[in-house]
C-alpha cells in the first residue's frame, strides 16, 4: 500500500527543478507528485537548462517551469535571505529563508543548504532528491526498471547522482542497473 499523498507544498531549489524536469514536464509535476510544487523566483532564474543530445551534438535545452508556481520573496524573508545569500547561492539562500517563514519543506541536495536547515529556528526539513523520486515511485507503483529509466534521464540530462552517503542511493543504482 503506498504513503497517502502530502497535500503541503514542496519548494523546489534549482536542482530540484532540474532533476524534475529531466523526467517529466514541469506542468505535470504536480499532479503526479500529489502536492503544489513551488520554486522562488531566485532559484527558477538559476534552472534554465538541461542537457540533450540532438544530432550528436549536446545542446541545452530550456526548462518550461509552467507548472510551478513561482513565488516571490515577502519583506520579512529579506533578512533570512539576505543572511544565508552570503554562504549558499542566491537559489537555495531564497528557498531556504521562504521556507523557513512559510513552513514549507524543500527539495535541495545542496549538502551546506542541508546543513544550514537544520540549523535554522525554526529548522526546516530537506528531502533529496533520491527520497522524493523514490517516493514518487512507490506512490506509482513502478516497477525498478521503469523508475530507473527516469533516473537516468536526471543523470544525463540534469547531471546529477545521489551521493553515496544518500540513504537512498542504493535503490537508485538498483533501478538504474534494472533499466540496462
Amino acid at each position: 500500500m503506498s504513503p497517502p499523498a502530502r497535500t503541503a507544498p514542496l519548494a523546489l531549489d534549482a536542482c530540484g527543478v532540474l532533476n524534475l524536469a529531466a523526467i517529466m514536464p514541469l506542468a505535470k509535476a504536480s499532479r503526479a507528485f500529489g502536492r503544489p510544487l513551488l520554486v522562488t523566483a531566485e532559484a527558477a532564474a538559476e534552472a534554465l537548462y538541461l542537457h540533450d543530445e540532438e544530432d550528436g551534438r549536446l545542446v541545452r535545452t530550456p526548462v518550461d517551469l509552467s507548472g510551478l508556481i513561482v513565488v516571490q520573496l515577502e519583506p520579512r524573508e529579506i533578512a533570512g535571505y539576505v543572511t544565508l545569500a552570503t554562504v549558499l547561492d542566491d537559489g537555495e539562500a531564497s528557498t531556504l529563508a521562504a521556507a523557513q517563514v512559510r513552513g514549507w519543506e524543500v527539495w535541495s541536495d545542496d549538502r551546506k543548504a542541508r546543513r544550514l536547515a537544520t540549523e535554522l529556528d525554526p529548522p526546516v526539513r530537506v528531502v533529496s532528491t533520491a527520497a522524493v523520486l523514490r517516493s514518487w515511485a512507490q506512490r506509482n507503483d513502478l516497477a525498478d526498471a521503469v523508475a530507473g529509466v527516469s533516473l537516468r534521464q536526471v543523470e544525463v540530462r540534469a547531471h546529477f547522482t545521489p551521493p553515496v552517503i544518500d540513504p537512498d542511493s542504493s535503490w537508485w543504482q538498483r533501478c538504474v542497473d534494472a533499466a540496462g
